[in-house]
C-alpha cells in the first residue's frame, strides 16, 4: 500500500493539493471495511498570515505581544469607534490563528475530500482515487470549469467523532 499511497501523493500534488490527510482502518476491522478517504486542501497554506496582518516580526510571540499587536492594529478599526467591522474581525481572526499557534492548538482544515470502497483491499481503493484525481485532472485541462472543487465539495463529509481511535490518519505532504 506504500507505493500506493505514494503515487497518490504526487497526483495530489499534481493537483495543486497543500496538505492531505488519508484515513482508513488499520485495526482487525480492516478487512472488513477496507474503505479509504482523502481529506485536502487546494491553493497555497497560508499558516503565518497573521505574522504579516498583526505586524509581528517575531516568529513565536508571546500570548502578550500577540494581544498588543492587534489592540494596536484593531483599535482604529473598532466598530464603536466607526471603524470597520470586516477589518476587526478579520484580524480578530489573525489573533485567535496567532494564539492558537503559539499554544499548539492550531488546525489543519481539510475542504475537500474523495472516498472510495468499492475494492476489496486498501491499497486498491488507495490506487482507484489515485485514477479518479487523475481523471479529474484532465478534466480541468480540458475546460471544464470548477469540476474539481465542485466534485470534491460534494463528496465532503465529516470524519466520525470516533475516528482517533478507529481510523488510522496518515498525513500526507503534498
Amino acid at each position: 500500500m506504500r507505493e500506493q499511497v505514494k503515487m497518490l501523493t504526487a497526483e495530489l500534488h499534481r493537483m495543486g493539493a497543500t496538505e492531505a490527510l488519508i484515513t482508513y482502518h488499520q485495526d482487525s476491522r480492516a478487512n472488513q471495511d477496507t474503505g479509504v478517504a482523502v481529506y485536502f486542501s487546494r491553493g497555497v497554506a497560508d499558516k503565518f498570515g497573521w505574522q504579516d496582518a498583526l505586524e509581528i516580526d517575531n516568529p513565536a510571540p508571546t500570548v502578550a505581544e500577540i494581544d498588543e499587536a492587534f489592540k494596536k492594529k484593531a483599535l482604529p478599526h473598532h466598530p464603536d469607534r466607526g471603524g470597520d467591522i470586516k477589518i476587526f474581525q478579520q484580524l480578530n481572526e489573525h489573533r485567535r490563528a496567532a494564539i492558537a499557534w503559539v499554544r499548539g492548538e492550531h488546525t489543519k482544515e481539510h475542504e475537500l475530500v474523495i472516498a472510495c470502497d468499492k475494492f476489496k483491499e486498501q491499497r486498491w481503493n488507495v490506487a482507484a482515487i489515485r485514477l479518479a484525481i487523475h481523471a479529474f485532472r484532465q478534466l480541468d485541462r480540458v475546460g471544464i470549469p470548477n469540476i474539481l472543487e465542485r466534485t470534491f465539495r460534494g463528496l465532503r463529509t465529516a470524519l466520525p467523532a470516533q475516528a482517533s481511535t478507529e481510523v488510522s490518519h496518515e498525513p500526507v505532504t503534498a
